[in-house]
């Protein structure tokens, strides 16, 4: 039935405000494609999975500003309401053509297009067909230090000292991200994924 493919959550911790399906009918009766994701404006939002973007730009529909990501397997996810506007983080970080991988920072949290305030519309589709974003994408995990130690191949303390956050920069630099040595979403996706 569908080839596998894994996506992460775009906002770790925000909350899913509008589900698929549901129908708005404040704004006109009408099938809702995707999510909505609820986060004050200038909150980052990252890649959902690895891929190529193929739209960077204002929607045609009421979807404002959106990045498009296309993966392998006739996949791709949509992301809308992201700001407009001059400054540097409002802007979509990716342009067409450019290769994201999952937890790369793609844009920040606006409220652009038909929007009642800061949010940001995802959808996810296969084969051009919109699929349910609450059963594509992977629960939400936090990796405890103690599973981070192990996966680096530390003697496990359940402690992130000198040690730890050391190890955590020497992956992350062999993966080719920026060694801050803290667990974010994308160095979590690739620990889970090592």
């Amino acid at each position: 039935m569908f080839s596998h493919q894994r996506f992460i959550h775009p906002m770790p911790g925000w909350k899913v405000t509008s589900n698929r399906g549901v129908f708005h009918f404040d704004r006109g009766d009408h099938l809702h494609a995707g999510w909505d994701v609820t986060a004050p404006d200038d909150v980052p939002m990252y890649a959902m999975a690895d891929g190529a973007v193929y739209q960077s730009s204002v929607s045609t529909g009421a979807g404002g500003m959106c990045v498009k990501v296309r993966c392998p397997g006739q996949w791709d996810y949509r992301v809308y309401h992201l700001p407009l506007g001059a400054p540097t983080l409002a802007r979509p970080r990716v342009h067409v053509g450019e290769k994201v991988v999952a937890g790369q920072q793609l844009a920040v949290v606006g409220h652009s297009g038909n929007a009642t305030g800061p949010h940001l519309h995802v959808e996810i589709r296969w084969f051009g067909v919109e699929q349910d974003p609450l059963v594509m994408i992977e629960p939400v995990t936090v990796l405890p230090v103690d599973e981070v130690q192990r996966r680096l191949g530390l003697t496990v303390d359940g402690l992130y000292g000198p040690g730890t956050a050391q190890a955590v920069r020497a992956f992350q630099q062999s993966k080719v991200i920026p060694p801050t040595g803290s667990v974010d979403v994308r160095t979590a996706h690739l620990l889970l994924a090592a």
